[in-house]
């Protein structure tokens, strides 16, 4: 829809608020205008990471992992050496 439309998608809440409203105006539903918002915000924190690829998982402000599902086992490795760098 944003491509189409040729939205540029880097931005915030704030910043795609104004854009919100007039699409409002113009008689677009309430939920498809909340789940386009919440798509832009994260892509622009995904792309302002630097991930190129979805699903991510960011710990602590650092990305752990880009394009990839993580095995149960992979998860728990990573969120153990988060905790035992912390313990440091």
């Amino acid at each position: 829809f944003a491509v189409l439309m040729g939205i540029p998608l880097y931005s915030n809440a704030a910043g795609v608020l104004p854009l919100v409203e007039a699409l409002y105006a113009k008689g677009l539903g309430m939920g498809t205008l909340l789940a386009f918002m919440m798509a832009v915000v994260g892509l622009s924190l995904m792309l302002a990471r630097g991930i190129l690829a979805s699903p991510a998982l960011v710990i602590d402000g650092e990305v752990a992992l880009a394009g990839t599902i993580p095995t149960p086992s992979r998860l728990r490795e990573l969120l153990s050496e988060v905790l035992a760098a912390r313990d440091r």
